[in-house]
Formats: C-alpha cells, sequence, structure tokens
C-alpha cells in the first residue's frame, strides 16, 4: 500500500510540473492582449520568471504602480495558483518606447 501512495505523489508532481511548462511566453502574451489594447508587448523567460514590457499610450500619466496593476490583472489567476511564479514588469507610453531600445 505504501509503494501506490509514493507513485500517486509522483505521478501527481510531475503532471503539475508539465502543467506550468504549458504556461509558455506566447500564452502570457496571448492571455494580456485579449484583455489591453497595447501597440507592443514583449514576454520572455520561463516558467519560473517572466519578463514583460508593454507600450501603450494608456500608460500616459498612471504611476508605475497603477501601469503594473493593469498588467497583473489578467494575470491575476495565473500567478494566485502558481502557474506563473515571478513576473518583472516595464510598461511606456508610445512616447517613451520612442527613446528607450531593448
Amino acid at each position: 500500500m505504501h509503494s501506490k501512495f509514493m507513485f500517486i505523489i509522483v505521478y501527481y508532481t510531475y503532471n503539475i510540473h508539465c502543467f506550468y511548462i504549458i504556461m509558455n511566453n506566447n500564452k502570457v502574451k496571448s492571455i494580456i492582449l485579449d484583455k489591453i489594447p497595447l501597440h507592443e508587448l514583449h514576454v520572455s523567460g520561463n516558467e519560473y520568471h517572466i519578463k514583460i514590457i508593454a507600450v501603450s499610450d494608456i500608460f500616459i500619466g498612471l504611476t508605475n504602480v497603477k501601469k503594473q496593476q493593469i498588467i497583473y490583472k489578467p494575470l491575476r489567476d495565473f500567478i494566485i495558483n502558481n502557474t506563473i511564479h515571478s513576473i518583472s514588469i516595464e510598461s511606456y507610453t508610445l512616447e517613451e518606447w520612442s527613446k528607450h531600445s531593448i
């Protein structure tokens, strides 16, 4: 009986790991663009840390905290359930982006 229990734990852990891999950069990009009208969006990284660069004039006049909240909102459920572990966000208006290089 003990070995059956161990198999279930290993199998369960393996499936969770596979679930994390499914949340790739293209999926993150799709989730964000489905909810936010951005001029440009760059997503890089892996399932442990995702870097997001968002460009849009919706950020004009907003604080950095408010800009981040806008980007976090469509990803909230994935962050809460640990599908996404860590995110760094840079957000720019079109004017700011024209002065910045990746």
